[in-house]
Formats: structure tokens, sequence, C-alpha cells
């Protein structure tokens, strides 16, 4: 199988997946049930270090940092490699992530946590996360971008690093009190359908 097979059958899975989780969201369904439970373990452990770092690290995930952080990549790559398909594609990576999850936040209508349990008091509706796409989206292509042509040791690290932002995005979005555990699942297989999509169409290149 070509690699661009190859992600686009791991976008099917990612697609497949959030349809399913997103029906059981809709019906209020048993899976739903350790977001409670998930949530009250991080409300319960929260101390004031963690509660900054993680205010931090949150805006990882919003477009406040990844719209600089675009045009700053958008330039390195316009200067080194005058590479217009690719910075199409990051800027594709955001703005694709932003009109899907906000289309479906709007659709599926799903009420955010207490908002006794919130640090921060962001508007809107909770399901996906719109973070955790944004997350997976941007900075899952980046670092695919970055790999290329790089040592297995190199590719490791860098992989690593963005998995790394990825995962305590998303936990930053329960700790604060913004999302349930499904939201923030949800926006990973969202991003994931999308950077796979992404990333199957410059495998056609």
């Amino acid at each position: 199988m070509t690699r661009a097979g190859r992600m686009a059958t791991i976008g099917a899975v990612c697609a497949g997946t959030f349809a399913g989780l997103t029906s059981f969201v809709l019906a209020d369904a048993p899976v739903t049930g350790p977001d409670r439970r998930v949530q009250a373990y991080a409300v319960a452990h929260r101390t004031p270090w963690l509660n900054v770092l993680l205010e931090a690290w949150t805006r990882l995930g919003s477009t406040t940092v990844l719209v600089p952080v675009l045009l700053a990549a958008g330039v390195l790559l316009w200067w080194r490699r005058r590479d217009l398909y690719t910075v199409a594609s990051l800027w594709a990576a955001l703005g694709g992530a932003m009109v899907l999850y906000q289309v479906l936040k709007v659709t599926i209508g799903r009420a955010r946590p207490p908002v006794a349990q919130m640090i921060t008091h962001p508007g809107g509706y909770a399901y996906p996360s719109g973070h955790a796409t944004q997350a997976v989206a941007v900075w899952g292509l980046l670092a695919a971008l970055a790999v290329a042509g790089r040592g297995r040791r190199a590719r490791a690290l860098l992989l690593g690093a963005a998995g790394l932002v990825i995962a305590l995005i998303g936990i930053s979005r329960v700790y604060l009190g913004v999302h349930w555990l499904t939201d923030v699942v949800g926006g990973y297989l969202l991003g994931g359908a999308l950077l796979a999509l992404l990333l199957a169409l410059r495998g056609e290149r």
C-alpha cells in the first residue's frame, strides 16, 4: 500500500471512530460515563502551580498561538523552498479544523462542564474540543514536515515532542474544567482524520 493509501485508511478509521463516539454522545450513552469521574478526579487534584502551567500550556492549541506559529513556519518554508503547496497545507490544517469543529459544536450542542468547575471560562459548546482538533491537525502536520529526511533518532524526538504537546493540550482542557474527556477524544479523532487527509494528499504529489 502506498503512503497516500495508508494515510487514507488511517483517516477513514479516525472518521469512523469519531462518528461512533458522536452517536454515543448524542444519545448520552454509558460510554460517556467516565466523563464525570475523570472530571471529578481532575478537580480534586488541582494545585496552584499546575493551574498556572496548564493554563499556559493549553494556549498551544489556540489560534492565538497557532496563527503566529504558522506565519513563522510559512515564511521559513517560502524562504528556503518556495513551497507554496506546503504553506497552503498548513493553513488548510488550521482552517479546516476550525470549520469542522465549529460546525459540529453548533450541530451537536453539547453543554460544557459546570461553570463552578472551570478555571477559565470559554464560550460556546463542548463537543468536540477545538483545541484538541487544532492541536492534532496543526502540530501533527508540522511534525510530519519536520521529520522528512531526518534520521531515526531525530524523527523519534520530533514526533515524541509533538505527541507530548498534543497530549498535554488535551489533558489541560479536562483539567481546566472546560471540556469532558470525550470532547477531547472526539477532537483528537477529528483532527486525526483531517491530518491523515492532508498527508494523503501530499502523498499523491
